[in-house]
């Protein structure tokens, strides 16, 4: 019986807030999901959380308050993510009452639950325990509870006060207007004077129209101010414009002014548009200039072209100037882009014309691609350049590879040279990109473009490559060539790059080819075993002691048997000081003992 009573009690409280929070506008609605003894739904109790949470709640109907405690408490520790997680705070708080523990700390307890869980299904349950609580300490002459009992009776009255006036607003009862207004002026918390701002928003009384416009431009609040700006927008619709505007030529609040522009820009009204160009010409704070541009292509196409085009050639800052170029790129026309190519190759300022280019790069159609070569082939501007030739390595269309090649072959720059062979291994055909760079390769005379060719071979990462390089580092006449190779094959981070690299560095190389196989060989992951045959095969002392710190750079303990086996061996000194030494940089005990033996001995 006891347990139906403990069931009943949980559905009517729940029951009972829902119909108390209930109003016609939904403002204070908190759907009631049933589907299992506690409320929840039947999807959580299919999972393991669910399942643990029911097992602690069934010891709560069962009264067994101290193994549901314990339950509660496992629960939240082992699911500290869950849903649910909410509801075992609100039981523990309820179990400890239940149990008799002190009333100071239980209702601690449902004060701390309310303020960390302000969108809890369980929250109103919690408050009415909790002023329940409050009232008999306050009896008993604990009077540091009253301010926060008639702090949350206040909120609650406020709560109430509210949904009777939207239903007497709803009926037509003009006495709820001047009472709305009244309830504003004298509600304290933010929170409930946001909610009845939400609600005057259905409202089409002048009163209410002039009240918004008051709390828009002169409440304390700032936050209140915005929500009174998106009030005043869903109030009035179209017919908000005016107001809004003179909102915002009142108001001395950043934020506000932007609330205003966002709300204005959800209308395709002229008189919208014409606002939005004005702040943009005249508006002497940059950043609200620039949010009027970044809205001027939510107008129709044609007027948006025209507005962003008087932006573009007032004498406003650079910065809101590239605004109104970015903003050209959310457009999606033909005419868009011819007029970006214009603006690319006439104006002065660099920064512009690469924010033209930029824009231009949004549009990822083949004529876009075509403007950009176009333009690459009239600008006399390095950066320009370089800009599109960024550009387009992010294109997918095939011709880019050749274009890059003939940039990369022809181009007088060698900065601009470099940065299309490095372009190369962006594109996304990598068949072509490979053939591409292997014929730079093969026909530069420039000794940087051959090595940029190199490092870009080495991004792709393919294994159709890996021979090509190791061949070229071996047989490459120039030795600075052979190098790049060398690291290029590193770089690669294949599978067979290990072995390669050691046939390099036990060639008849150049030391210098030589010693760059052994440091990319060093770099690499699993090189200990690749590390020891180098040393077996080296003669030269400096070359062994090199091996010999680069396997303690490894700290395995297979480094560490290596190093042991070459201070016991018939080394030269130097090379076996050099291992002790190595040993010493291990933090691993076998390293430690190894050298323990060694002092031993």
């Amino acid at each position: 019986m006891k347990k139906l009573i403990l069931i009943l009690m949980t559905f009517s409280i729940s029951i009972l807030n829902a119909a108390q929070n209930y109003s016609s506008n939904q403002l204070f609605y908190n759907p009631l999901v049933i589907g299992s003894v506690n409320g929840e739904s039947e999807s959580d109790m299919q999972s393991a959380d669910a399942i643990a949470y029911n097992k602690a709640y069934g010891l709560v109907l069962d009264e067994k308050w101290n193994e549901a405690i314990k339950e509660f408490q496992s629960f939240i520790k082992s699911f500290p993510n869950s849903d649910l997680v909410s509801g075992a705070n609100f039981w523990l708080c309820y179990t400890q009452e239940k149990r008799g523990d002190d009333p100071e700390k239980v209702f601690d307890c449902y004060l701390s639950f309310v303020n960390g869980n302000k969108d809890s299904k369980w929250v109103d349950d919690a408050r009415y325990n909790l002023i329940r609580l409050g009232q008999e300490l306050i009896k008993k002459g604990k009077t540091q509870y009253k301010p926060i009992i008639e702090n949350l009776q206040s909120e609650d009255n406020d709560e109430l006060n509210i949904a009777a006036l939207y239903a007497l607003q709803d009926i037509g009862d003009e006495r709820a207007i001047e009472s709305i207004i009244k309830l504003y002026d004298s509600s304290k918390g933010e929170k409930i004077k946001g909610k009845i701002i939400n609600g005057m928003a259905d409202s089409d009384s002048p009163k209410i129209l002039e009240k918004l416009i008051q709390i828009a431009t002169s409440d304390k609040s700032p936050k209140l101010q915005k929500m009174a700006v998106y009030a005043l927008a869903e109030q009035r619709g179209e017919k908000a414009i005016s107001t809004l505007i003179k909102v915002f030529n009142s108001s001395k609040e950043h934020e506000v002014k932007k609330a205003v522009l966002y709300s204005i820009s959800e209308s395709k009204s002229t008189e919208a548009l014409n606002f939005m160009l004005d702040v943009a010409l005249k508006e002497k704070n940059e950043s609200l200039a620039k949010t009027a541009v970044y809205a001027l292509p939510m107008f129709d196409k044609t007027s948006s072209v025209k507005a962003l085009d008087k932006v573009l050639m007032s004498d406003r800052s650079i910065e809101i100037r590239k605004a109104a170029l970015y903003a050209q790129a959310e457009i999606n026309d033909p005419a868009v882009i011819e007029s970006l190519k214009k603006f690319a190759l006439s104006n002065a300022d660099e920064s512009l014309k690469t924010a033209a280019i930029y824009a231009i790069s949004e549009n990822s159609s083949t004529t876009s691609t075509n403007v950009l070569k176009d333009i690459y082939k009239q600008s006399k501007s390095i950066k320009v350049k370089k800009t599109i030739i960024y550009s387009l390595g992010e294109r997918k269309e095939d011709n880019i590879a050749e274009f890059f090649s003939k940039v990369a072959t022809t181009e007088k720059d060698e900065e601009l040279a470099k940065a299309a062979v490095r372009s190369l291994a962006e594109i996304d055909n990598k068949k072509v990109a490979i053939e591409t760079l292997k014929s730079i390769f093969q026909t530069s005379k420039s000794i940087e473009i051959k090595k940029t060719a190199l490092y870009s071979f080495g991004e792709i990462k393919s294994d159709d490559i890996i021979n090509l390089l190791s061949d070229i580092a071996m047989n490459e006449k120039n030795t600075d060539i052979s190098k790049v190779a060398v690291y290029a094959l590193a770089e690669s981070k294949s599978k067979e790059v290990l072995p390669l690299l050691l046939k390099i560095y036990q060639s008849s190389a150049p030391v210098e080819v030589r010693t760059a196989a052994f440091y990319s060989i060093s770099e690499l992951d699993g090189s200990t075993k690749v590390l020891s045959d180098m040393f077996n095969s080296e003669k030269d002392f400096d070359m062994q002691k090199k091996i010999v710190y680069a396997l303690a750079e490894t700290q395995s303990d297979e480094a560490v048997d290596i190093l042991i086996k070459i201070i016991k061996g018939d080394n030269h000194i130097s090379v076996r000081r050099a291992a002790i030494n190595a040993l010493g940089e291990f933090d691993s005990k076998k390293a430690k003992d190894a050298l323990i033996n060694i002092l031993q001995k």
